[in-house]
């Protein structure tokens, strides 16, 4: 019985010992400001980026683009998105196009004989889109007009 007190008291203060270590308080850090971006994906095995208008958007699955046929626009959905610690406050995103990429690879013969740069007044984009405060995204269309 005595042993076992001894063992049990040898114990408890091995492990009170190991236990104890130094208290080490962790600091507050800065975090990196929150990032704007877009994302781009290729869609299947395709490297060229080329989508084909040839399926039709159903309710409650994924799709890319939509038709407004009253309002006679095709409607590419697109969105920017956020990235950071948290998603506080609203953030404004000035949207534009830069048809330079177009341009080069047209010029270079990437895309089918007949594909034309869409010239201004034949598409629209909202110039100003606004992440919404707790929202990590806004999604927005670029629309082509068909006329």
């Amino acid at each position: 019985m005595k042993a076992t007190k001894i063992f049990s008291s040898v114990a408890l203060v091995t492990l009170f010992a190991v236990s104890c270590k130094k208290y080490q308080e962790i600091g507050d850090t800065s975090f990196a400001d929150q990032q704007i971006y877009m994302p781009a994906a290729v869609e299947g095995n395709s490297s060229n980026g080329i989508y084909l208008v040839n399926t039709v958007a159903v309710p409650g699955r994924v799709y890319r683009y939509t038709t407004d046929v009253a309002a006679k626009k095709l409607n590419i959905s697109l969105a920017v998105y956020r990235s950071g610690v948290d998603t506080k406050g609203a953030v404004p995103v000035n949207v534009t196009i830069n048809s330079d990429t177009a341009t080069r690879l047209l010029a270079a013969g990437k895309f089918p004989p007949g594909t034309e740069v869409l010239t201004l007044g034949k598409y629209g984009l909202p110039s100003l889109v606004t992440i919404g405060d707790g929202k990590g995204y806004e999604p927005f269309n670029f629309s082509i007009y068909l006329d």
